[in-house]
């Protein structure tokens, strides 16, 4: 009977251990990483109009991430995020921490190659009477050798941007020619583009198409109307453009150099180019209180090629590298300031 009394004492032994309260499953603890992975990733595979285009294969990306998400924990979602919007190689897109400001995941390569490779103040040394600034010191313009004249736009954002710009393009009326330098351009306002654009076509503008997810974009933009015959510019135009010359300032590239008077000249720009469409709301407040913003909207250049992620090329391709820039050397404003001569001398 001992063996008997011995298993009556090991159960009572174990009892106490494995009570009844301890057989209640604890309520589970959600996890907020993969939720607000899967609250990100649809509404970004729902609405974001560039997959086919980038070659993005979004359901492998779903497949990569989960398991990240799977086993986040504390702030590891942060740099889930930041990888995931990273993915999309878009400039416009980001998210934002709680409390803090948005994240830009992407900067283009084209961006990080030709930021260093301009400077406004070389450009001083090919201006003999010096820059004149307008447009709240946003607009720069002066004379060029052999009566040309030189425009540069660091930048489409400023809301009196073009309060001063009739009075700039009179001072550059009689010139032999223009270049109109958008290096290093960080974007900006459509309507700034618009407004320089129109001193240089003679007759209503169309943008060029726009798609979102759900088709076409209808009425992206009203046309540009132009300025009067009277001050319109119409000699010659070199469009300074660089792979840092990025969002509007995409857009004015594409716009410009479909003009006859118009030639592109440096390297293609950075190709950031989607942007909000009015009513397809871009931006989501994830579940653990995280935010993230993405583009709704892309438009394609007039040949069918979206502007964004493949940007605007050249019709002349003229490389800049720091070492010119160390040697005092801008290359791309002497083959623009020689591309205007010939012109003016009727070779072209």
């Amino acid at each position: 009977m001992m063996p008997v009394r011995h298993g009556l004492a090991t159960l009572a032994l174990v009892m106490p251990i494995v009570g009844c309260g301890d057989l209640l499953l604890p309520t589970p603890v959600p996890n907020r990483s993969l939720e607000d992975f899967e609250a990100a990733w649809s509404f970004i595979d729902s609405l974001y109009p560039m997959f086919q285009e980038k070659g993005i294969d979004w359901d492998s990306v779903y497949t990569a991430y989960r398991p990240r998400a799977e086993e986040a924990r504390g702030d590891d979602i942060h740099q889930i995020l930041h990888d995931l919007v990273e993915t999309l190689r878009d400039g416009h897109a980001y998210y934002s921490t709680r409390g803090g400001g948005p994240v830009f995941a992407y900067v283009s390569h084209r961006y990080r190659r030709d930021k260093p490779t301009f400077s406004p103040y070389l450009v001083r040394r090919y201006v003999p009477g010096g820059l004149s600034l307008a447009g709240n010191r946003t607009v720069e313009y002066g004379m060029l050798e052999e009566n040309l004249g030189y425009l540069r736009l660091s930048t489409f954002d400023p809301d009196r941007m073009l309060d001063d710009f009739p009075s700039v393009m009179h001072a550059l009326a009689g010139t032999a020619g223009l270049v109109l330098d958008i290096r290093n351009n960080n974007g900006g306002e459509l309507a700034n583009v618009a407004g320089v654009v129109r001193w240089f076509i003679d007759s209503p503008m169309r943008w060029p198409d726009a798609f979102t997810r759900r088709g076409v974009w209808e009425d992206y933009e009203p046309p540009i109307q132009p300025v009067s015959p009277i001050t319109r510019y119409g000699q010659s135009v070199v469009l300074l453009a660089n792979g840092a010359s990025q969002s509007a300032a995409d857009m004015m590239a594409a716009l410009m150099r479909h003009l006859p008077e118009v030639t592109l000249v440096g390297d293609t720009t950075t190709g950031i180019a989607c942007q909000d469409h009015e009513d397809i709301e871009g931006d989501l407040r994830l579940p653990g209180g995280l935010h993230i913003h993405i583009p709704t909207g892309c438009m394609r250049g007039y040949d069918g090629v979206p502007v964004e992620w493949f940007g605007v090329p050249p019709d002349f391709r003229v490389t800049q590298t720091e070492a010119d820039l160390r040697a005092r050397r801008d290359l791309q404003l002497e083959a623009a300031m020689a591309l205007l001569r010939e012109k003016a001398g009727g070779g072209g």
